[in-house]
């Protein structure tokens, strides 16, 4: 889509350009994007369906991270094991019973050993995530996807665009037609996309 301004007997005029369509449609910028305002507005959820898929995302990242903490868990107790097994080749390098090459080459495979497990670890650790205060920004979102829209800048509402509408929109000369949204929104019920305009999951 692309926009310019007409010279008319008033003054200018501004207009969109869809590309989308054979043989290009232009539509007039307050019919554009008054259309596209109505479309925001038509698209707020139903609550009773965002509660629900509120409570299952958030049980469902509760069960996610309590197997981390166990995968977690147990590597601590590896690294737990490793140290003692290499206090333990201390003592038998000590007493003779191994030499200092052997002890060395154990010593360095423990190491490494270690260093993978500290390495996993580091992976599981939290990244300061936290899973309430997403759904709250995402529930305020979808209330308030129009006012979020028109305060934001252009780069703001093409970020936004981009997430709503998974192929763009396409203008007719009446306004924007009912594109094809984000699946989250045939999850919470949006009455105006039909199963059959929705994008495959996949």
């Amino acid at each position: 889509m692309s926009g310019s301004n007409s010279k008319g007997k008033r003054g200018y005029f501004g207009y969109y350009h869809c590309h989308r369509k054979r043989g290009h449609v232009s539509t007039k910028k307050e019919v554009a994007e008054s259309s596209f305002v109505d479309l925001l507005n038509r698209l707020v959820p139903k609550k009773e369906r965002w509660r629900l898929i509120k409570a299952v995302i958030h049980e469902e990242w509760q069960r996610r991270h309590g197997l981390v903490e166990q995968d977690a868990k147990a590597l601590r107790v590896q690294l737990g094991k490793l140290g003692s097994k290499r206090q333990s080749l201390l003592y038998k390098l000590t007493d003779g019973f191994i030499s200092d090459d052997d002890f060395k080459s154990m010593r360095n495979e423990m190491d490494i050993r270690a260093a993978e497990i500290r390495t996993t670890l580091q992976g599981l650790q939290s990244d300061g995530f936290d899973v309430d205060d997403a759904l709250d920004f995402i529930e305020h979102l979808l209330w308030n996807t129009r006012y979020e829209w028109q305060m934001a800048d252009l780069q703001g509402k093409q970020r936004l665009q981009r997430r709503l509408f998974a192929e763009g929109v396409i203008l007719t000369r009446s306004g924007v037609r009912t594109p094809i949204t984000n699946l989250i929104y045939m999850l919470l019920g949006d009455e105006n996309v039909g199963i059959d305009e929705m994008v495959r999951p996949e």
